[in-house]
Formats: structure tokens, sequence, C-alpha cells
């Protein structure tokens, strides 16, 4: 989920394609700006939250069973990915991960699908890692260092996190797009501001300011608040920063 209305509040700069329209468009019709050769599309895929959704609806005794639902509903997934021109990357929640989401107990996936999921996508050629902490992060980390070109997640606050290209739907020939540039010049939302939002109205592991909701947050960023805020927290020490 991440940032509760956060979506929604960003709707203004949203562009609707689907991945593989995408991974044509910027893998072998590169911007101007972008020297080399044509290349696949490097896609992220919050792995952990693939399984989630997949075991959701399953009974718990389901998934010592020889015949495994979520794996069928997984391969489908990773064949539908597999006729696209992009690289796919996925990435499991880490042992770090925050145990507590949404003022409950973070759920952990069963260590059985877990096992034949990270097998699945190695049959499809696919690359997989565990994150130290939660997957959202680790997506947003290797999206913002350039690692891979576009996180596909449901959840907002990867955006949060620095992810600068991001694409959500279950339908991947119906997708929605958000980068950090149509986020600025269409709804104009910075970097600060979506940390100062983030912080304010909450997400999945803090609860925020009580009263606080997106929109309320989004109108104090609009101010500068969120700008001065991150300025002060990639420029000052950490002496000057609790001054």
């Amino acid at each position: 989920m991440g940032v509760f209305g956060l979506w929604e509040a960003l709707e203004p700069a949203t562009t609707y394609c689907t991945l593989n329209e995408f991974a044509i468009k910027e893998g072998f019709h590169p911007p101007a700006n972008r020297s080399g050769p044509p290349r696949m599309l490097r896609v992220g895929f919050n792995a952990s939250a693939w399984l989630s959704s997949a075991c959701r609806s399953l009974p718990q005794h389901r998934h010592s069973t020889k015949k495994s639902p979520e794996l069928r509903t997984i391969f489908f997934r990773l064949a539908t990915i597999s006729r696209m021109l992009v690289q796919a990357h996925f990435v499991f929640d880490g042992p770090s991960r925050p145990k507590v989401k949404r003022g409950g107990i973070a759920k952990t996936a069963p260590h059985f699908p877990m096992q034949h999921f990270r097998e699945l996508i190695a049959a499809f050629g696919f690359s997989w890692h565990e994150a130290p902490g939660g997957a959202g992060a680790d997506l947003a980390g290797l999206n913002s260092r350039g690692l891979i070109d576009v996180v596909v997640t449901e959840d907002s606050d990867v955006l949060a996190f620095g992810a600068h290209t991001v694409m959500r739907s279950e339908h991947y020939d119906d997708m929605k797009l958000y980068t950090m540039d149509a986020l600025e010049h269409s709804a104009g939302v910075t970097k600060g501001a979506l940390l100062l939002v983030t912080l304010m109205s909450g997400a999945d592991y803090d609860d925020g300011i009580r009263g606080c909701d997106v929109d309320i947050a989004l109108q104090l960023a609009h101010y500068g608040f969120g700008d001065e805020l991150l300025h002060a927290v990639e420029t000052l020490t950490a002496v000057q920063y609790k001054e």
C-alpha cells in the first residue's frame, strides 16, 4: 500500500502505457540524452509482494501440499513477462524488514512457495536477490542509482525512498507510469515533498501525525518545507542537523 491516498494525489502526473510499450520506447528508442546502443529495459519487481498477493486468499494448510495454486499464478505471471523485451529482476524482503506493519505484525511468506518461486525465477532466466530489509526500499535504491530502469509495484512509498520511475498495475497491458519529472511538472511534487508527506501522513511502518492526511501534508509541502528538510538531511552533519 505505502502512503495511503498518495496515488490519488499524484493522478495529474499519471501517464498510461503497457510495460512492453515502455520497454521498447526506453530501451530501443532511448531519449537523446542517453548514449549507447539499444538495450532491454531493466525492470525491478517486489517478489515478496507477488508472493503475498498469491497466498492471501489461500488456507494456510494449502501451502504445504504438492499442488500449489499460488505458484501456478506466479508461473503465468512470469510467463507473461518472459514474452516482453525486459530484463526482470526480483527482490525479496530480508531479515531486517520491520516486524510491525500498519499497526499489526508484518506477515512473512511461507518458505515452501518462496523457495519454489526462486527456482521459477531462475528457470525463466531472470535474476533475484534478498534485500537487507524491505524489498521496496531496496528497489528504490536500485532505481535511484540507475541499476534498474523502472520499479513495478503497488506500494507508493518507493517514491519517498527515492525511486524516480515507477509503474503500477497487475495487468501489464494497462499500467500507470509515474516519473519524478512528471511529478514535479504536472503535480508540483518534488522529492522533498514526497519525504514530508510520508513523514507527516504515515505509511506502512509509521502512523505519521494524527489527523494529518496526504492532502494536508501536500499543502504544507508546497511551501517548500519538504525541500528544506531534504536539503538539510543531505548537506548537514549529524550534529548540525540536531541543532
